[in-house]
Formats: structure tokens, sequence, C-alpha cells
């Protein structure tokens, strides 16, 4: 008696689909926990408050951050409650300085930023 060759194709192709499924699914499972090597940190952050020498928070004062090393510079505002953030800043040296009207410019030139640190700086 001569089998029909549909007939292997069907039985086979159930095994091979499901093989395949399950191959896919393995695959996967070792290729989403990559992903996340893509979002890995690679920056740092500045913030704090301006305060003026009696302690009082001075809003709207301009910031200016600066790595020389990279000739990048960053600006900002003080907000109401005198709060800053410089964000995602390449790792190195950085000089800081914040400037309002009536008051003297202020200046901290050697502010070290690393790899996901968040450096406070009043």
């Amino acid at each position: 008696m001569q089998i029909p060759a549909w007939h292997f194709s069907k039985k086979y192709t159930k095994f091979f689909t499901r093989r395949i499924a399950v191959t896919a699914a393995v695959c996967f499972m070792f290729l989403l926990p990559s992903g996340s090597l893509f979002a890995q940190v690679t920056t740092g952050y500045i913030w704090g408050y301006v305060y003026d020498p009696g302690g009082n928070v001075i809003a709207g004062a301009r910031l200016t951050a600066t790595d020389f090393l990279h000739s990048e510079e960053r600006v900002a505002a003080s907000d109401a409650n005198g709060f800053y953030r410089f964000t995602e800043l390449k790792p190195g040296t950085w000089a800081v300085s914040a400037s309002a009207p009536e008051f003297e410019t202020g200046m901290h030139p050697d502010v070290r930023v690393a790899v996901n640190a968040r450096v406070r700086l009043d």
C-alpha cells in the first residue's frame, strides 16, 4: 500500500510549525533582555538651588554649565523656588556659573560629573 504524499506533508507540517514556534519563542526570550543594554545611562546631571548671601532663594537666576574639554555649554534658569537642573551632561569637569540682577556672578570652576551621577550644587 502506497501512502500519498499529502499525508506526510500534513503530519510533518504540524511538527515543523510547532518546532519553529518553540525556536522563535526561545530566541525571543534570549534577545529580549539584550534590548535593555541599549538603555544604559551614560550621562549625569547637576542640580541645586540658588541662594543669596542671606539664605533666600533667587528666582530667575541665569546659570551656565561649561565643559571646556568638549566645547559644550548649557544654559538654565532657576524657577520660583530657586531650583535649577542641568540634565544629560557628559562625564567630565564642568564649570558652573550663576548670575542674577543686583548680585555678583557666582562660579564653581571644577564640578566633576560621572556617569549616572547626581551632583548637588547650591
